[in-house]
């Protein structure tokens, strides 16, 4: 699958930050069409707001949708935030992602 592609060249450069990564949207829900997004929420240890992050990960997504032609919406979140979902701005967010996420 190709969010394993982006995950892989995402662990190449970035692996002592990952935590974790989460499927979620309508890939997770089973209710994915050919030309579905994947939305993937990026646990990351040490803050998401970093630009070099953030640089990376529209980089390996377009090299992902040039390879395969589907396109990797990735969503970085500090580990701090998805523990303590009231601290990010949008905690409604962070429980949809907790309840209907799959775990890759």
């Amino acid at each position: 699958m190709l969010h394993a592609t982006f995950l892989r060249g995402f662990r190449r450069t970035w692996d002592l930050r990952l935590e974790s990564a989460i499927l979620y949207g309508s890939r997770a829900r089973g209710e994915g069409r050919l030309d579905s997004d994947a939305d993937l929420t990026l646990i990351i240890a040490e803050g998401a707001a970093d630009w070099q992050l953030v640089g990376n990960l529209a980089e390996l997504a377009y090299d992902v949708f040039l390879d395969g032609g589907i396109l990797i919406q990735p969503v970085p979140i500090s580990l701090r935030d998805w523990v303590n979902p009231e601290r990010y701005p949008r905690p409604g967010f962070l429980r949809n992602v907790a309840r209907d996420g799959i775990v890759l």
